[in-house]
């Protein structure tokens, strides 16, 4: 697997970016942007990916999310779903109170973590997490 960056931008829905780091488990993927509508798919799209195969283990970094709607709820609910099929988790970090209470009343507060994180200073986004 190699490493991305996927951006995509959909008419009135505004823009979402993409950071895949596939090459780490757990995989990393750093979102920014409004994760609504069309350009929710977008991330259908990777973390099918990313989900495949054998205990599969993502990391999916929200705090650069302004806002999540259904869609994009609906995105991470199939992602976790696909993952414990398949023996795996998604693990989200949000530090976006609005982000994680949305999650939270739609039934997927059990995938936000709570735990710290290390960023490098020298990268935009999450890079790795920090385990106690």
């Amino acid at each position: 697997m190699t490493t991305t960056t996927t951006t995509t931008t959909s008419a009135g829905d505004g823009e979402l970016n993409l950071w895949v780091e596939d090459r780490v488990v757990p995989a990393i993927v750093v979102v920014a942007g409004s994760l609504v509508g069309d350009d929710a798919l977008a991330l259908r799209k990777v973390m099918r990916r990313l989900t495949e195969g054998e205990r599969p283990d993502v990391l999916v970094d929200l705090s650069k999310v302004d806002l999540v709607d259904p869609v994009g709820l609906g995105v991470l609910a199939a992602a976790k779903l696909r993952a414990e099929q398949n023996g795996g988790r998604v693990t989200v970090l949000s530090t976006r109170p609005a982000v994680s209470g949305v999650m939270r009343l739609a039934g997927l507060g059990d995938m936000i973590w709570e735990g710290r994180v290390a960023v490098p200073s020298n990268q935009p986004a999450l890079c790795h997490r920090q385990f106690r």
